[in-house]
């Protein structure tokens, strides 16, 4: 699988393939390509601990969800 890695590791008996899986890529903004921080790159945590818990989270970059914010209460 693409989403394991393949490591040899010396056991009693000999070499042995380990599969482990790869660390998740950093999270980006979905419209300007941006790396989001404070989002942990981990497989084990909950959705709540994963993103930051505020409109767009985890999807869109500060500078994005304020633009799209000031755009929908200009358009009312």
């Amino acid at each position: 699988m693409k989403s394991h890695r393949r490591t040899e590791v010396k056991t009693t008996t000999g070499m042995s393939v380990h599969l482990t899986r790869q660390r998740p890529k950093k999270a980006r903004c979905t419209e300007c390509q941006k790396e989001l921080h404070g989002i942990p790159r981990e497989w084990t945590l909950s959705k709540t601990q994963r993103r930051p818990e505020r409109p767009f989270g985890g999807v869109l970059c500060s500078g994005c969800t304020r633009k799209r914010i000031v755009n929908a209460i200009g358009a009312q």
